[in-house]
């Protein structure tokens, strides 16, 4: 494990049926701001927060998608998503707005461990 105060965020949830993606990103542009290294990954219906063709059902939210493509301002450049997570839902990566890196789910607990803290939203 790394000394430098890092942290992984594991995001779950479809973009728009509550609150918990839009909170989910919001602590994650937060901690850009303490954090020397953030990162996220994408698995089971968090991958759907990622998909090109979003639109919230309400005024009142925010769409994720374009809050996903300005996370290069906040230096958060480590954004993966779950190989097997894309299978299941018939998505493909460049279907995706991003172009994370795809893990295997063997890689997927070497990857929690180069973390010191890790939430999963």
């Amino acid at each position: 494990m790394s000394s430098k105060k890092n942290i992984l965020f594991i995001q779950t949830q479809a973009p728009y049926g509550d609150q918990q993606a839009q909170e989910g990103l919001d602590m994650i542009l937060g901690a850009s701001a303490f954090y020397d290294d953030v990162a996220i990954i994408f698995v089971s219906d968090g991958i759907w927060q990622l998909c090109q063709s979003q639109a919230p059902n309400t005024k009142y939210r925010k769409e994720l998608a374009k809050i996903y493509q300005s996370l290069e301002f906040y230096d958060i450049d480590k954004i993966y998503v779950d190989a097997n997570s894309l299978t299941a839902r018939d998505v493909k990566p460049e279907e995706l707005l991003l172009t994370p890196k795809v893990i295997e789910q063997e890689k997927f607990n070497s990857l929690i461990e180069q973390y010191s803290q890790v939430l999963t939203l």
